[in-house]
């Protein structure tokens, strides 16, 4: 006996039924924007890493420079910062530290900016002011430090030897894919410091506002002595309303002045520009 036409046509329609009925493929982030990394560092060894708050890379060049652990240098001041205002080290933006001028003596190469006033935190913050930071440990203590630092999965999260200098010595290091992830996690709300901690670091970390994004970032150098080699990061987060997207640049330099400040932010609003997060840039 022939099957009927009917049932024909129902058995030929199963697959379509279950295709229809099963589970669909989850929506899968876009993949990274590519750059040509060197075209904007003029040929410099770097990394940039930018993602989401989901987590989902925006951009990732460098390729394994960017799980590369390097020291952080200044960017360390954000979690010495929040570890400050987490153990009272700290009281608020305007706390201030002497500078110790027997203990760090001033060298050759500080900028002005840093010995022509007294540095309260905003200030020791925006210029990067090394012996307030170096004080700020001290105050904070190494059992905190540790504490704090295995709280935040901060890097290899080792001290070394010199509790007020670890961070620009060697002995701590981190990646700039570390760098994004205790950034989002900072964000999220995962690292366990206050709300008033957070926005205190806020409103430090706020470097630009242009045409409705924040720039919210701090530098950091190491090395560059006697005209050596260097390495220069800036870290931090853009923002527009709601959308917020984490950073982390690193670039070597064959000297400090090589690879400035100034040049740094301008290759970075560059790439950030390129991915459409802040306002045109012009070539």
């Amino acid at each position: 006996m022939k099957p009927s036409a009917s049932l024909s046509l129902s058995l030929l329609m199963l697959p379509l039924l279950f295709a229809t009925c099963g589970p669909r493929p989850a929506n899968r982030p876009p993949a990274p924007v590519r750059l040509d990394l060197p075209a904007f560092t003029g040929g410099r060894a770097a990394c940039l890493v930018v993602a989401d708050a989901a987590g989902h890379f925006v951009a990732r060049e460098g390729g394994a420079r960017c799980a590369r652990r390097f020291s952080p240098c200044s960017t360390f001041k954000i979690p010495n910062t929040l570890i400050g205002l987490e153990t009272g080290a700290l009281t608020g933006p305007d706390t201030v530290i002497p500078w110790d001028r027997e203990r760090y003596p001033r060298e050759d190469w500080w900028p002005t900016e840093w010995t022509d006033r007294v540095h309260d935190l905003r200030s020791a913050f925006a210029h990067s002011f090394v012996p307030y930071y170096r004080a700020l440990a001290t105050r904070i203590g190494r059992e905190a430090m540790v504490r704090h630092l295995k709280t935040f999965a901060y890097g290899d999260q080792v001290i070394g030897e010199h509790l007020d200098a670890f961070w620009l010595d060697g002995a701590l290091r981190i990646s700039a894919d570390e760098q994004v992830r205790f950034l989002r996690a900072l964000h999220l709300d995962r690292l366990g410091v206050s709300v008033r901690s957070r926005a205190v670091l806020r409103e430090i970390m706020v470097h630009e506002t242009r045409e409705g994004h924040v720039l919210r970032a701090k530098t950091g150098t190491c090395g560059g002595q006697e005209g050596g080699p260097a390495l220069g990061w800036i870290v931090g987060s853009v923002e527009r309303g709601a959308l917020v997207h984490f950073f982390a640049f690193n670039v070597d330099g064959a000297t400090t002045a090589d690879i400035g400040r100034a040049w740094r932010f301008d290759v970075l609003r560059a790439l950030l520009s390129e991915l459409k997060l802040w306002p045109s840039v012009e070539k």
